[in-house]
């Protein structure tokens, strides 16, 4: 074992009758909070390892980054991935936030508040510090509206910069934002392009 990384976790959780649902697919604590559970030895780290527990908020892909980092490895530009925190590697940081996506909904939770929007229309707010078990949506009490609109804000740019992101490779014009451009769209604006690619 002295030599041997050991990381257990599971992708997801299921409700066994949590909120009156059986399976997984939205963002009630018992579907997104998963095991995670990791072993390193002092070979790796420069420490002997100790049982701890962290309750820093954190992705699977965390995970990669984490073995990346592990083995001497450059984590690549292009993955929003970080090194698990707590055991001191490089890159390591805590997370502020964590944006979960599924085929029907979007979620961002920020380890005190939780928002979650679905295609279907409904959307939670859940503060998590005073309703661990999620029984009271906040969503239209007006007392919260400044949390609705900095996460909701917060969600929509993140989703903008994935959807951007995302199609990197087939942009044509490749300079900066056009509307980072005090100018753009006033009058007198100019387009700069088309542009030789």
């Amino acid at each position: 074992l002295d030599n041997t990384i050991i990381i257990f976790a599971s992708d997801h959780g299921d409700y066994l009758g949590d909120h009156d649902l059986i399976g997984k697919g939205s963002f009630y604590e018992a579907s997104i909070h998963v095991p995670l559970l990791v072993r390193v030895p002092e070979r790796f780290t420069g420490h002997i390892p100790s049982a701890k527990t962290y309750g820093s908020l954190v992705q699977l892909g965390d995970v990669t980054a984490t073995l990346l980092a592990l083995a001497g490895c450059a984590l690549p530009t292009y993955m929003d991935a970080i090194p698990l925190p707590g055991l001191n590697l490089p890159g390591s940081r805590q997370r502020s936030q964590v944006i979960g996506m599924t085929s029907g909904g979007w979620m961002i939770d920020d380890g005190e508040w939780r928002l979650a929007k679905y295609s279907t229309g409904e959307q939670l707010l859940f503060h998590r510090a005073t309703d661990p078990n999620e029984q009271h949506n906040l969503l239209a009490d007006p007392a919260y509206s400044d949390q609705l609109r900095r996460l909701d804000g917060e969600l929509t740019q993140q989703l903008l910069q994935f959807t951007t992101d995302s199609h990197a490779t087939a942009r044509v014009y490749s300079g900066n934002s056009l509307w980072s451009d005090p100018s753009y769209g006033k009058e007198g604006w100019q387009r700069p392009y088309p542009q030789t690619v």
